[in-house]
């Protein structure tokens, strides 16, 4: 399958010399079947560009055939993190939904996710702080935050206890109803997996079974407003400016696709008319929500955007576990116009809108 769009010979904007926009006549974009063909057609010269779906850990076999095809690789940052969102309010099993949306049971996962070590084994070396992606730069040292970012087995282990999860015959630990606590995480086919498993094993460790589904994009959404999971892997951005009013569902349940409350976003978006009323502390997290479209101060509203990721961070939804790979952006050596380091891969902003595109050009 193919998408073809061709160039609207009335649009309105010129260059600085008066040339009409865009440059290009046509863009092609194809679809494949395989994410493994993207890098197939790369390195064979036929692709003039791509940002999308490329791996990081793909980086040294773009490098090493870029003479063969033709191309030069761009590295970009990507202020993502890879991150677990409970669903508080998932249907089919009441006793998981109160252990959602239990504090504790969260935080002791959470605990025993060692971030260091899947930062120096994934991320090409480097243990960078996923803090620094989420955490507003005032709340850094924050205690109250710093514990969902913390390694601790032992009290992992003490706050499971404490719920009453005790461990069964075979190591895992007993639900309030006697079933082996088993949990699925669901995921997109495309997205890198290796981090789940490493949850995986730590949370063996202390007497959780995880299971990893991965889905497909096709059918993710619908599968998402159903609101028949346990917990989603995806990620987790959400941008210290303004820009977080475009995309504020990561903070809040904004709509019904809202991981960590799905039917709570759904009660927001219908204004009541579906879905279910939100707990008390996610109604101060709205009520912080509409005081920011209301602030017309931007540096008021700055303060009110930082103070709901604070607040929404606390409470511990997401869990957030590694930040993602810089961005990799493959262009044809043919190929201007295409500035370095541009967010080419930013949902919120729309990418590769902030890139101007309209303005590029191929010889």
């Amino acid at each position: 399958m193919k998408w073809v769009f061709e160039r609207n010979p009335y649009f309105y904007e010129v260059d600085n010399l008066g040339r009409q926009l865009p440059y290009l006549d046509r863009i092609v974009i194809s679809n494949v079947s395989e994410r493994e063909q993207v890098y197939l057609k790369t390195i064979s010269g036929e692709v003039d560009c791509q940002a999308r779906h490329i791996d990081g850990d793909r980086a040294r076999l773009l490098l090493q055939n870029q003479e063969k095809g033709g191309y030069r690789v761009d590295f970009f940052p990507k202020k993502n993190a890879m991150s677990l969102y409970f669903n508080q309010t998932a249907e089919g099993d009441s006793v998981q939904m109160w252990l959602n949306r239990n504090q504790n049971f969260r935080l002791a996962l959470s605990l025993a996710i060692n971030r260091n070590e899947i930062g120096k084994l994934l991320n090409w070396g480097q243990n960078l702080d996923v803090r620094e992606w989420v955490v507003p730069p005032d709340k850094m040292e924050a205690p109250e935050l710093l514990k969902w970012f913390d390694h601790d087995v032992d009290r992992a282990n003490f706050l499971l206890d404490s719920l009453g999860l005790v461990l069964g015959r075979d190591g895992l630990r007993l639900r309030p109803d006697g079933k082996s606590l088993v949990l699925t995480v669901h995921t997109i086919e495309f997205l890198p997996i290796h981090y789940l498993e490493l949850v995986q094993e730590y949370w063996q460790k202390i007497g959780v079974k995880l299971t990893i589904k991965k889905l497909s994009y096709r059918g993710w959404w619908d599968f998402v407003k159903a609101s028949k999971f346990d917990i989603a892997a995806y990620t987790y951005f959400t941008p210290g400016d303004q820009t977080l009013i475009l995309y504020p569902y990561h903070v809040i349940p904004y709509n019904s696709g809202t991981y960590w409350g799905t039917k709570w976003g759904a009660w927001y978006e219908t204004q009541g008319k579906a879905g279910e009323k939100p707990l008390p502390d996610v109604m101060a997290l709205f009520d912080l929500w509409e005081n920011i479209k209301l602030e017309i101060n931007p540096e008021k509203q700055l303060v009110l955007i930082q103070q709901l990721r604070y607040e929404s961070l606390k409470m511990g939804h997401t869990l957030i576990i590694k930040n993602e790979l810089p961005g990799i952006r493959v262009i044809k050596n043919n190929m201007y116009n295409m500035s370095r380091g541009n967010p080419v891969d930013d949902w919120t902003l729309r990418a590769p809108g902030p890139d101007f595109p309209e303005t590029y050009f191929k010889r």
